[in-house]
């Protein structure tokens, strides 16, 4: 169930801040990147999120960046996910510092990442770019400038443009898939 919790916090998350799969895991080899610690996580009056990432691919000035995300009027609320997880996580791992955490006490990798993304999507359309892609791809679909998502997705050139291209039909399925989901009741 934690474990569970843990990949839908990460995918909301990388969804709906446009973060690169690099930016949630680890790499498969070796511990190349920092971590998102717990603390640099805070919860503000106005519902939203942000968390501190202490470096990212684009940062060349190493300053660090906040992303945010809001909570939404929609049964997949990243922002009620995430503090279901962050429930789990805080009663499983009180003091250890990274934000994501497995039950097993390590810190995800991105071949558990993506061995359930293909339980969850096994016919491969849905990949490690998926995250930032498709979260761009819908805010593209919904309108919101392309100088928007660029800042969003902390993109330093139009590259990300390459993203919003020939996204719309996998966007497509994916959308009938998750406006397929259906809640549960409380």
């Amino acid at each position: 169930m934690h474990d569970d919790l843990l990949f839908l916090a990460i995918v909301l998350v990388g969804w709906h801040c446009l973060l690169r799969l690099g930016e949630l895991v680890d790499p498969n080899a070796t511990r190349l990147r920092d971590y998102i610690g717990h603390l640099l996580v805070k919860f503000h009056d106005h519902p939203h999120v942000s968390l501190f990432l202490s470096m990212h691919k684009a940062d060349r000035f190493f300053e660090g960046s906040n992303v945010i995300f809001e909570k939404r009027a929609s049964c997949i609320d990243p922002m009620h996910f995430f503090k279901i997880y962050l429930s789990s996580r805080d009663q499983f791992f009180p003091h250890l510092p990274e934000l994501w955490l497995r039950r097993n006490g390590r810190v995800p990798i991105r071949s558990w990442f993506i061995n359930r993304i293909r339980i969850v999507f096994p016919f491969n359309e849905i990949a490690a770019h998926s995250l930032g892609a498709g979260g761009a791809t819908a805010l593209a679909l919904a309108g919101t400038p392309l100088q928007q998502i660029q800042n969003i997705g902390r993109w330093s050139s139009d590259a990300f443009l390459i993203y919003l291209r020939n996204k719309s039909a996998s966007y497509s399925r994916f959308s009938r898939r998750a406006l397929s989901f259906r809640c549960p009741t409380e």
